[in-house]
């Protein structure tokens, strides 16, 4: 009796793992069809796909920007001989010139505004009236929809080849999200290793609902889940610009929430103030320019497009403010020759 028992529980245990199996086998191959069928369908209904972004070889960055291209919609974007939107490059550095590379995402880049209206423009102009004398050079690094941690890639596999003798990284808040805020671009430049796990992921509460969740509750979810790996990643972009003497800074981006009349009950200020105290245990100079849009008595709505963009109001008024704290920072950006462009204060912020 006994044995028999132990027999059909053993059947039972066989039979379930056969069907777990078999359900799983039937579920990823029907993601697979369903996953080519909307990749196909993806492909022609966005507007960069084959022209302004295509693949990289790099796994990590996953895309990049097609090189001498211009890209025409409701916006235009003109790449340099890199791939960058910018004046074309040069990888050896004349003696007499202090580059100043900013790297980030789509904000970085200046999407949804003119060339000429970037942040990054504005500070090579800012820099030419303030110190004609000197060739300074801020070179946009931005590319839409990366990450912290494409960031960090981008920064080790491209950005170090032109010499830069600053790093500014702008950080926006939606950087802590590795699926959401780029989903379906990520998804497809990346097929989902199982779509029975990220079914899974979803239903667990490990992968946000986006659609359902209000701008707050995204950035403090993600903002919990990957701190420590955007940590870990800023900490090694620092590491590597050290050991090349390469000053690194960061500027923290707030968000534009547009129902929201001033930024004086800004719902993500907690999460500003944690990567405060984190940059602060890094030693990492940064600036936080929340307080400065607080402080302008604005509407995020006056300087924004949408929740995370500036528009031109908002690049020039972030422009302005990365210059003050670098004149406050380098004697090169009040007028010095090049030979005193050394950081002028050890301050942390």
């Amino acid at each position: 009796m006994k044995r028999d028992t132990k027999i059909n529980v053993g059947i039972s245990v066989i039979s379930t793992i056969v069907a777990i199996a078999v359900f799983g086998g039937a579920y990823e191959l029907y993601g697979n069809y369903e996953y080519r069928k909307w990749k196909e369908s993806f492909a022609h209904s966005v507007e960069w796909r084959g022209g302004l972004t295509v693949p990289s070889p790099d796994p990590v960055l996953m895309w990049e920007y097609r090189p001498n291209f211009e890209f025409h919609s409701r916006y235009s974007i003109k790449t340099n001989n890199f791939g960058f939107r910018d004046k074309n490059f040069h990888k050896k550095k004349a003696s007499n010139e202090f580059r100043t590379a900013l790297i980030g995402d789509s904000v970085t880049l200046g999407l949804r505004v003119r060339q000429g209206s970037t942040f990054t423009s504005l500070l090579n102009r800012m820099a030419k009236r303030r110190n004609p004398a000197v060739k300074q050079d801020f070179m946009n690094f931005g590319v839409d929809g990366y990450n912290a941690i494409q960031v960090s890639e981008l920064l080790r596999t491209k950005v170090l080849q032109f010499n830069p003798d600053l790093v500014i990284y702008a950080l926006c808040l939606n950087d802590f999200d590795f699926e959401d805020a780029s989903g379906l671009k990520i998804r497809y430049f990346r097929k989902p290793r199982s779509f029975l796990l990220e079914k899974l992921k979803l239903a667990f509460g490990q992968i946000a609902n986006y659609d359902s969740l209000s701008d707050e509750e995204y950035h403090e979810f993600y903002f919990r889940m990957n701190h420590q790996r955007v940590y870990d990643e800023i900490r090694n972009m620092k590491t590597l610009l050290d050991s090349r003497d390469i000053d690194f800074q960061i500027v923290i981006l707030p968000i534009f929430p547009p129902e929201q009349p001033d930024f004086k009950d800004y719902p993500e200020k907690d999460i500003h103030s944690r990567i405060d105290t984190e940059l602060d245990k890094q030693k990492i100079v940064h600036l936080d320019l929340l307080d400065a849009f607080r402080a302008s008595g604005r509407s995020p709505g006056y300087f924004s497009r949408d929740v995370w963009h500036p528009n031109k109001t908002g690049n020039l008024f972030i422009a302005k403010q990365i210059y003050h704290f670098l004149a406050l920072r380098y004697e090169i950006f009040r007028g010095a020759p090049i030979a005193n462009k050394s950081s002028a204060t050890n301050e942390g912020h």
